[in-house]
């Protein structure tokens, strides 16, 4: 089946994500981000030749006007993308004539972004670095080639905080990410200029990020669209700066940033090594586990609670027993076993 997208608000359930969302605006004017009517709700399997090609600029026209407001693509190769819309076009209109239109790649023609920390051959890969400046990737990671080789085409690198080590999308380099739905809040980070381009309308049905402690979840959470971070050694992480090795590489993952959460699972597929993704073996959980977590007073933000009574009815629905738990002792101390964690993979990387 090939790749859709469509618009579609989501407001994730995250707790701390929420929190952060509604305290964190920035001081400003709230402003209307221009977007174009017609959506990127097309089943490619049904577009002429020529509509395919229209689809790739409509996308680029919509990442043009959007930037204006937001900076979240911080360089584009918006003429490559349009000759590689073009030769789609004609596989598909080859494979249409010889009726073997199934034979052809999943993503075919379909654009999308990527996380400037990610080497795109011909595309700056600073990770929001001064000191990397004028870096420029001579080959793709393997994660844009797995997609590459799916169909589906790069139009721009976008924005990330530095070194992807903040939870806000800004540095020297390339300035301050926008949230696409008030230029007065926060875009989150270290993927917020992924999921900005994501959240604008018409701009990329998906794009690609990364995470450690949050770097997809955060922006997906803010921007109102759909994140996963996937199973450590999945999906490689060959190609970005900075990059986790050791025991770290199983705490970074790459993973999608998309408008759906059914589109999550079949781009999972293309981003994941086939034989470890038949591997459940290693999302069994340990018997032990640590800490428990102290209290968090979250009652009184309306959004939680609606989703969360939403979340139990539906559960109860199903024949699930919901009993609710008034605190949860030693919440607080989870950032530091997080972190913790993260030091010593680092530390054994070193040795």
């Amino acid at each position: 089946m090939f790749a859709v997208a469509s618009i579609a608000y989501h407001v994730a359930s995250s707790a701390i994500c929420l929190l952060m969302f509604f305290v964190s605006p920035f001081l400003g004017e709230k402003v209307e981000v221009p977007y174009e009517d017609r959506e990127l709700d097309i089943s490619l399997l049904h577009l002429s030749a020529t509509e395919m090609a229209e689809l790739v600029d409509l996308s680029i026209r919509q990442i043009v006007r959007v930037n204006r407001s937001i900076n979240a693509a911080v360089a584009e190769r918006f003429a490559q993308a349009r000759q590689e819309a073009a030769r789609a076009d004609e596989r598909v209109a080859e494979a249409r004539a010889k009726e073997t239109l199934d034979s052809l790649p999943p993503l075919l023609g379909v654009p999308f972004s990527v996380k400037e920390s990610f080497s795109v051959q011909g595309m700056p890969n600073t990770s929001g670095l001064i000191a990397r400046t004028g870096r420029i990737a001579h080959v793709d990671a393997k994660v844009v080639k797995r997609l590459r080789t799916a169909g589906a085409i790069p139009v721009c690198v976008s924005n990330v905080s530095e070194l992807c080590m903040w939870m806000e999308s800004y540095n020297y380099v390339y300035g301050l990410t926008k949230n696409p739905y008030s230029l007065r809040h926060s875009v989150g980070g270290s993927s917020g200029g992924e999921a900005a381009l994501v959240a604008s309308c018409s701009c990329v049905p998906f794009g690609v990020g990364s995470d450690v402690g949050g770097s997809i979840r955060i922006p997906s959470a803010f921007n109102g669209v759909f994140g996963h971070k996937p199973t450590g050694g999945l999906i490689p992480n060959d190609g970005q700066h900075p990059i986790s090795g050791g025991s770290a590489r199983h705490v970074l993952a790459t993973g999608p940033i998309c408008k759906r959460a059914c589109d999550l699972l079949p781009l999972l597929r293309i981003f994941a090594t086939p034989s470890k993704l038949a591997d459940v073996s290693s999302l069994a959980l340990p018997e032990k586990t640590l800490g428990d977590g102290r209290a968090i007073d979250l009652s009184k933000i309306r959004e939680i609670v609606k989703r969360q009574e939403a979340i139990e009815q539906f559960l109860e629905s199903r024949g699930a027993e919901v009993r609710r738990v008034s605190t949860l002792p030693f919440l607080s101390r989870s950032l530091h076993l997080w972190s913790t964690r993260l030091l010593l993979a680092q530390h054994e990387r070193s040795k």
